[in-house]
C-alpha cells in the first residue's frame, strides 16, 4: 500500500492560516496518530485527506480511494437499529450475524441490536459508529476522536477491536489523548512541532 505524502500543504479559512508548509509522510498499511492542541489543524488535515476540502497550496498524494471514517459526531440514522445502521454503510453483503458479532465484541447487548439508536446512550452510539466504519471494506480508516465518551474499560475494548480488525490497513487517528495514541501503536505526528515520533507497538 502506498505512503501518503504531504508536500508543503497550506490551508487558510479567511485570514486564519491553519496549515502552513505542512510536509509529512504517513506510512501505508500502518497506524498514525495525529496530536496537537485545538486549532492546530488536525481535523483540517483529515478533511483534506477525505477530500472534503482542497488545500490552498501544496500537494497530497497516495490517498486510497476506498475510505471509511468515524467522525466526531456519530452521524447515525436515529430511527434505525444498530444492525441496520452498520449494514446501510458497510453494505448488505455483510451478513447480519457478522454485524451482531462485531457489536457484541464492542460490548453491546443483543436485546439492543434492533432498537432505534435514538434510544442509545452516547457511548453506545459511538460503538455503533466504530463498527460501521470498521466493517466497511475500506483501505484507509479515518478516526476523529473516535473513543470520546467511552469509559476506561469500554475504551480499551474499542481500541483492541479497532487494532484487531484494521491490520494491514492505513489508519489515521486524531486524538488529544497520549495514552490512546500509544495504545493504538504506530507513529505519532505532533502538529505543533510538525515532527513524527516512532512509538513502540507492544500494546
Amino acid at each position: 500500500m502506498k505512503d501518503i505524502v504531504f508536500a508543503n500543504v497550506n490551508k487558510s479559512f479567511g485570514e486564519e492560516q491553519v496549515l502552513k508548509d505542512f510536509s509529512a509522510v504517513i506510512k501505508g498499511g500502518e497506524t498514525t496518530s495525529v496530536m496537537g492542541g485545538s486549532g492546530c489543524g488536525k481535523t483540517t488535515l483529515l478533511n483534506i485527506l477525505m477530500g472534503f476540502i482542497p488545500p490552498d497550496a501544496g500537494t497530497v498524494s497516495g490517498v486510497p480511494e476506498r475510505k471509511s471514517a468515524v467522525f466526531q459526531e456519530d452521524r447515525l440514522c436515529e430511527a434505525f437499529g444498530a444492525v441496520s445502521n452498520v449494514r446501510m454503510a458497510a453494505g448488505n453483503r455483510v451478513p447480519k450475524e457478522l454485524v451482531k458479532e462485531h457489536l457484541k465484541e464492542l460490548g453491546l447487548k443483543e436485546d439492543m441490536f434492533n432498537k432505534p439508536v435514538a434510544d442509545f446512550s452516547g457511548g453506545m452510539k459511538r460503538r455503533v459508529a466504530i463498527a460501521r466504519a470498521v466493517l466497511f471494506d475500506a483501505d484507509i480508516l479515518f478516526l476523529d476522536e473516535p473513543f470520546k465518551g467511552l469509559d476506561a474499560v469500554t475504551r480499551q475494548a474499542a481500541i483492541s477491536y479497532v487494532r484487531n480488525y484494521t491490520k494491514g490497513k492505513t489508519v489515521i487517528l486524531v486524538t488529544h489523548d497520549e495514552a490512546e495514541a500509544r495504545q493504538m501503536g504506530g507513529e505519532i505526528i505532533r502538529m505543533e512541532q510538525a515532527e513524527i515520533w516512532e512509538e513502540n507497538d507492544d500494546y
